[in-house]
């Protein structure tokens, strides 16, 4: 479970660098939800103004998906890792995860040890 990140005067120019920044770090830190707070309502909504139901709705499923990734990548369980696969909405085609899944551990094994064995 990660944290509720509330970041007062969420109005700045500087927040879309801060959130930025944080999203950057999620193999430090878990971040669940950011609340954007401002006494200066018109600036909030320029800077951080409320998602559609159809911006919400993808957010929503990219954060599931990172879940099951972090998930696999900690397991090594390639069943969870499948599943990632299939629940990320860019992914597309079925019929490419396996080639996928083997691409993302030719770039990426280093990091990922409990399905790649560091020598």
């Amino acid at each position: 479970m990660g944290l509720k990140l509330a970041v007062v005067g969420g109005g700045s120019t500087y927040t879309p660098e801060l959130v930025d920044r944080f999203t950057r770090r999620t193999d430090r830190i878990a971040i669940d939800e950011i609340a954007l707070l401002d006494i200066d309502r018109e600036q909030l909504a320029i800077v951080g103004g409320p998602l559609s139901p159809s911006q919400y709705d993808l957010v929503s499923r990219v954060k599931a998906d990172e879940r099951l990734v972090v998930r696999a990548a900690i397991s090594g369980d390639h069943d969870l890792a499948g599943a990632a696969l299939a629940t990320n909405p860019l992914v597309g085609d079925p019929a490419h995860y396996d080639e996928l899944f083997e691409a993302i551990l030719e770039a990426n094994g280093r990091w990922l040890p409990a399905f790649v064995p560091q020598q």
